[in-house]
């Protein structure tokens, strides 16, 4: 099990090869991450997302399009209490040279400030979140 803090550089090797922050959510269950132009549409029996990423370094964000299979819909409680049903995909986490999958739900975070929210499900028995401390695992 590694720690990490509350925050940390975080790759979505799957869409770009830059780091960006990401929040660690003991809070949350479910991952999410902020995308915009979000489009589901069905291609060859299957439920695709279509959606632009915004990945890399504040000011050097990189605007990526993605598709990808949609695996379910969740019904995700924002931080304001609204109820959003959200489309969850599986896109492959990078956090210290290390990667495995993760169910990740997508919407607009625009308001918030970390593009991206990493919940316990990603987390599992894999992470540790000591919540006092930022970028243990490197910045």
């Amino acid at each position: 099990m590694q720690d990490v803090g509350w925050r940390e550089k975080v790759k979505l090797p799957q869409i770009s090869k830059k780091s960006f922050t990401a929040k660690m959510d003991t809070g949350a269950k479910a991952s999410s991450l902020h995308v915009t132009d979000l489009n589901v549409h069905e291609k060859n029996g299957e439920r695709i997302a279509s959606f632009t990423a915004m990945v890399g370094p504040k000011p050097h964000v990189e605007y990526v399009k993605f598709e990808a299979e949609v695996i379910e819909y969740k019904r995700v409680r924002s931080s304001n209490g609204m109820v959003e049903e959200r489309p969850t995909i599986i896109l492959e986490l990078e956090l210290n040279g290390e990667r495995w999958p993760v169910e990740v739900t997508l919407t607009n975070r625009s308001k918030m400030k970390y593009r991206m929210l990493i919940g316990r499900d990603a987390m599992g028995d894999k992470l540790r979140v000591c919540p006092s401390k930022t970028y243990l695992t490197g910045d």
